[in-house]
């Protein structure tokens, strides 16, 4: 009995403090953004085409969150020289390339392309879309530390 008490009287306040700082715990959110790509092009002097590419799940809460939001967001782009920030440009949907509410791209075998979750939520399998957008920037000089970063930002609620 000595035993028990000693080891519940030293571990008792190792067990309070776990669960005191899992109640703590921040909430997570999901946005459905699966991943992205980001690249430029040359257009003509300094001007460049800058394509940003999100990739989105049609999952549950596709029709709620940054997935209903996509149509309409305006990728952030940060212009860099170096280390020194230049400016930024704000994409827009490029429906050339894609609808407006997006180009479904899921893998699956042609007789389930129509059964994913991008074209009905109870479905079983999962879905991806894709969402292009593209603009142009105008460098104001000439140099070899030019950096185009996203930084998060889809513009918009978001």
């Amino acid at each position: 009995m000595k035993f028990f008490l000693h080891s519940l009287r030293t571990s008792f306040p190792t067990a309070f403090l776990t669960v005191f700082l899992l109640l703590l715990s921040v909430g997570s959110y999901a946005n459905h953004i699966v991943g992205a790509d980001l690249f430029y092009t040359y257009v003509s002097g300094s001007t460049y085409k800058i394509t940003f590419i999100a990739y989105a799940d049609c999952g549950s809460a596709a029709s709620s969150g940054a997935f209903a939001l996509l149509p309409t967001a305006r990728p952030q782009i940060c212009i860099y020289n170096g280390g020194t920030s230049v400016g930024n440009v704000s994409l827009t949907i490029d429906t050339p390339a894609n609808p407006a509410n997006g180009k479904e791209i899921t893998p699956v075998c042609p007789a389930d392309s129509n059964m994913t979750q991008c074209t009905n939520i109870s479905y079983s399998i999962p879905g991806i879309k894709k969402f292009v957008y593209t603009g142009t920037y105008t460098l104001p000089s000439t140099s070899h530390y030019w950096r185009f970063i996203f930084d998060g930002s889809l513009g918009g609620s978001f």
